[in-house]
């Protein structure tokens, strides 16, 4: 999610100032600080998974051959840029093309980072993990929940904001939110193609009863939150909505998205059955 998020946070200030010739700092300082929160509550999250947390670090002696101390790298580096990124935003340093230029590059430490994290579980031991389907499902549920985030973050900064345009930010919400409405339509057709992929790649077995009615939830979820949530956000540009409904609508969708890709996980981590067993 954060990592999606920060992708957003990157392509804000060409496209405002492409589309609207209009500031985007003010969205793009309190999008960051969403992000380091959502990341420092991922990476701590991370660390139950671990026998030792503390020993945590003893994971980067093995970057030439494991995906995971990779995986761990990218989520540290990423996490420091987030915060530098926030940190040169908040106090105002360095000019707007520097700043932006270091979202830039903590939005390339994303990609590493949920890379890292889709390859850890191409196991040949594990047919149903070992596909494409597997990356491409890490990389479109990162865009999918970020672009919501992001959705909601930006009707936040606009509610809380007494006059956006003396900031800069001239543009209207439902403007930007359109453009974030595509993208998470995009990013459900992404999760509808990965779901068909890794579904026609899967052993049907007794186990996949389960998983097939678990699979039918989550898709609800999906059509309903990024489907009618990206439809209705998108709409908004031609259709007058107040800030107040673009809020309910992005944090009404982000929630069953994120109900809908819980599933997906529990979904994903049931399927494993190694080769032998």
């Amino acid at each position: 999610m954060a990592a999606g998020a920060t992708w957003i946070a990157a392509a804000l200030r060409p496209w405002l100032q492409i589309r609207f010739n209009s500031d985007s700092s003010l969205l793009v300082e309190d999008l960051l600080l969403c992000i380091v929160l959502i990341t420092a509550v991922g990476v701590i999250a991370s660390l139950f998974h671990l026998g030792t947390p503390v020993e945590a670090w003893r994971s980067l002696a093995n970057l030439r051959t494991s995906w995971l101390s990779r995986e761990i790298l990218f989520t540290m580096l990423f996490g420091a840029a987030g915060v530098i990124c926030a940190g040169l935003y908040q106090f105002n340093i360095v000019n707007a093309a520097l700043r932006s230029l270091a979202v830039w590059g903590a939005a390339i430490l994303g990609v590493l980072m949920v890379y890292s994290m889709g390859r850890v579980y191409l196991l040949h031991t594990v047919d149903a993990w070992n596909s494409p389907a597997t990356l491409l499902s890490f990389f479109a549920a990162a865009l999918l929940l970020g672009s919501l985030a992001a959705g909601v973050m930006i009707t936040v900064t606009y509610l809380t904001t007494p006059d956006p345009c003396f900031s800069g930010l001239c543009a209207l919400p439902s403007d930007i939110l359109s453009g974030v409405g595509l993208l998470i339509l995009f990013s459900l057709g992404l999760e509808i193609f990965a779901a068909a992929l890794w579904n026609s790649q899967t052993d049907k077995t007794e186990e996949q009863k389960w998983l097939e009615r678990a699979a039918l939830i989550r898709l609800a979820l999906l059509l309903v939150g990024a489907g009618g949530g990206g439809i209705l956000l998108y709409r908004s540009a031609f259709i007058p909505t107040t800030d107040e409904a673009l809020f309910w609508i992005a944090l009404s969708a982000w929630g069953l998205c994120l109900a809908g890709e819980i599933i997906g996980r529990i979904q994903f981590y049931r399927s494993r059955e190694r080769k032998g067993m």
